[in-house]
């Protein structure tokens, strides 16, 4: 019952948000979702950066933006970040918002996708799948930088992994990879070409050791 109420109260304070702030949502929607269509890192930083002091607040809705609209990059957002708030700011802002981010669709996902779809047969073969490697696997595809996150959590949310060994290996696998992008991002702003070439050198890294694991465990 507490439970219940509980959802019906969420949906109801949202509503009222959505309500009172429709048009400013859309706009702002409607002008992220050309920025990360368009790809256009430059326009990008400096959408940001147009903000001032509400320029993290942006970028970290921008990154639940792109979840909601997946398979959009993130690792724009990553990029730009690194490039206005320099590579260790960057990194903290970046990871934490990808880590809500992929919070938002798991949830979205174990709230509207399960109950459709646990009655199929494919749906209880991935549900047996995650809970046999569990947050191994989920690590292990995050270490992939040219695999969607989001997709991975919209997937996880349709099994019944532990909503908090998904936080912990999201966390761990996501590391290295916002790292590699944070590097590049500072590598840009400051045109410095070794910076540039270590975070090439550890995506390439990454690439590697997230195909061994992905034979190995899969």
């Amino acid at each position: 019952m507490k439970k219940n109420s509980f959802y019906f109260l969420s949906i109801l304070v949202v509503g009222i948000i959505l309500f009172f702030y429709a048009k400013i949502i859309y706009v702002f929607m409607e002008e992220g979702w050309q920025l990360l269509l368009s790809g256009n890192l430059a326009e990008l930083k400096e959408y940001i950066l147009s903000y001032g002091f509400w320029g993290p607040f942006v970028s970290f809705l921008l990154m639940i933006l792109q979840t909601l609209i997946a398979p959009l990059p993130s690792f724009l957002i990553t990029l730009a970040n690194a490039m206005i708030f320099g590579p260790v700011y960057g990194f903290f802002l970046s990871i934490f918002s990808a880590i809500f981010a992929s919070y938002v669709a798991f949830y979205i996902s174990a709230w509207f996708g399960r109950p459709f779809l646990c009655a199929l047969k494919t749906s209880r073969k991935i549900d047996e799948f995650v809970t046999q490697h569990g947050g191994k696997g989920i690590f292990i595809l995050r270490l992939f930088p040219i695999i969607s996150f989001d997709l991975v959590s919209y997937l996880a949310g349709l099994t019944s992994i532990n909503p908090l060994k998904f936080g912990v290996a999201t966390l761990l696998g996501m590391v290295p990879a916002t790292l590699a992008f944070s590097i590049l991002g500072a590598s840009f702003a400051a045109a410095n070409v070794w910076l540039t070439a270590a975070g090439f050198l550890l995506l390439l890294l990454l690439i590697i050791v997230g195909i061994y694991g992905k034979e190995k465990f899969y």
